[in-house]
């Protein structure tokens, strides 16, 4: 899928009726179609209501964030939370996390890191970069659906108090 073209991914209307919460918008940030099609289905497994959109390198991410965000109203397609990889062509992960760092909507962006190590340097280094969670492959839905109502009860909160 070409980034910029949000995705619906949710299970029946009951489901969706349990989750009645803003839906995020998120995208996927993972340059193995393999581990894309995995992600997304244990995202639908989930049952939350999500904008979903991917990108299949670093590169690709920094366009679809620049288009997203290029305006100044709210939109749909506007990524709320990435899923990041870090070994990637183009620009790896922590390129991409040092891109948004710079950016003035970065304070918009929530960054869950998805890295096959576990290194605590690459952990550190993530985390120095502004990622909020760093998840080591492989994931599950469970995982997944644990780091989305995380952000949601962030984000919620932050509407309630935006101090």
């Amino acid at each position: 899928m070409e980034p910029g073209i949000p995705q619906k991914v949710f299970a029946n209307a009951t489901q969706r009726q349990m989750h009645a919460v803003t839906p995020v918008s998120l995208l996927l940030v993972e340059d193995s179609s393999d581990d894309a099609f995995f992600f997304k289905r244990m995202l639908k497994k989930t049952g939350l209501l999500c904008n979903f959109q991917h990108a299949s390198d670093g590169g690709k991410a920094v366009e679809a964030l620049e288009l997203a965000f290029k305006g100044n109203g709210i939109d749909r397609s506007k990524p709320n939370l990435i899923f990041l990889d870090l070994k990637m062509p183009v620009m790896n992960g922590f390129e991409v996390l040092a891109w948004i760092k710079g950016q003035p909507f970065s304070q918009e962006l929530s960054v869950i890191v998805l890295s096959g190590s576990d290194d605590s340097s690459d952990r550190l280094k993530a985390t120095e970069l502004g990622a909020r969670d760093y998840l080591v492959k492989p994931i599950n839905a469970a995982s997944i659906q644990e780091k989305i109502h995380l952000f949601n009860s962030k984000r919620d909160q932050e509407r309630k108090d935006p101090s």
